[in-house]
């Protein structure tokens, strides 16, 4: 009993210890932190790769296009404010 320290160290490690281990391993890290964190940041990363493919295909690279775009988009707001 006196070689062991009456036990106090596996004691202390059982009830103490191991269920903040636990708790903290299996709640704190593998749920708040993968799923809910990670899956956050995750989303978002998602979210911009695929608004970054979609708008890459909008994108032709030809000037009368987008000054088509831009002329359409000037007589959209001219025809909203006229109507108004």
């Amino acid at each position: 009993m006196l070689t062991h320290k009456y036990y106090v160290d596996e004691i202390y490690d059982a009830t103490v210890v191991q269920p903040i281990r636990i708790v903290s391993e299996d709640g704190l890290w593998k749920v708040v932190d993968v799923r809910g964190i990670d899956g956050a940041v995750n989303l978002v990363g998602d979210m911009v790769t695929g608004s970054g493919e979609g708008l890459r295909r909008i994108q032709t690279g030809s000037v009368r296009a987008y000054a088509a775009s831009l002329f359409l988009g000037v007589v959209m707001i001219l025809g909203y404010y006229l109507w108004r």
